[in-house]
This record gives structure tokens, C-alpha cells and sequence, in this order.
């Protein structure tokens, strides 16, 4: 089973992704860097960067069993008020919106 994942990096992404992959997943990750996240998450997981096309894109999720959307503007670190809670919704919900 193939799973299409955004966050993989992230605090719960990295552990999704070692769980996923112990009980035998194959995952795809969507990341800002790809070079960078290679060292995060190994050779094991297949990796594409934010410059794949649409086409591309389309035929990796078509491929794919299942998404976790993970992705989003970190929370850790940085006190919470109106503008950054509303950042952190728009930039968990623009993922998954149609353009």
C-alpha cells in the first residue's frame, strides 16, 4: 500500500512515517526540500519537491492508496494569537483547496 503524505518531516509526520513504513507502507512525501528531507527521512521514502507539475502530481496521488495531509506553517515555538491561528488554519486548508 502506497501512501501520498505533506508534513512527513514534521513532529507527528516523522513519526507517522516510521510507523507507516514498520508495518510495511510505502510512503510518498510532498516537500519543500528534497535534499534536505532525505537525510530527515532515508532512502526508503520517495520524495517529490514543490516544483512537480500539476500532471505529475496527479498521477502520484492517482497512484496512491491513501493522503495524509500534515502539512502546515509549524506551531511549536511561536505564541499563539487571531493572526497566527488563522495562519496556521489557511495554511492547512490551501493544501487541500482547488486553485
Amino acid at each position: 500500500m502506497n501512501v501520498f503524505m505533506t508534513g512527513a518531516t514534521g513532529f507527528i509526520g516523522e513519526m507517522v512515517v516510521a510507523h507507516l513504513q514498520g508495518a510495511g507502507y510505502q510512503i510518498t512525501a510532498w516537500v519543500r526540500d528534497v535534499e534536505k528531507e532525505k537525510d530527515i527521512l532515508g532512502e526508503d521514502v520517495k520524495l517529490i519537491g514543490p516544483s512537480i507539475s500539476d500532471h505529475r502530481l496527479n498521477m502520484e496521488l492517482e497512484l496512491s492508496d491513501a493522503v495524509v495531509d500534515l502539512g502546515g506553517k509549524p506551531i511549536a515555538g511561536v505564541r499563539w494569537n487571531a493572526q497566527i491561528k488563522e495562519e496556521f488554519v489557511s495554511s492547512r486548508v490551501a493544501t487541500t483547496s482547488e486553485a
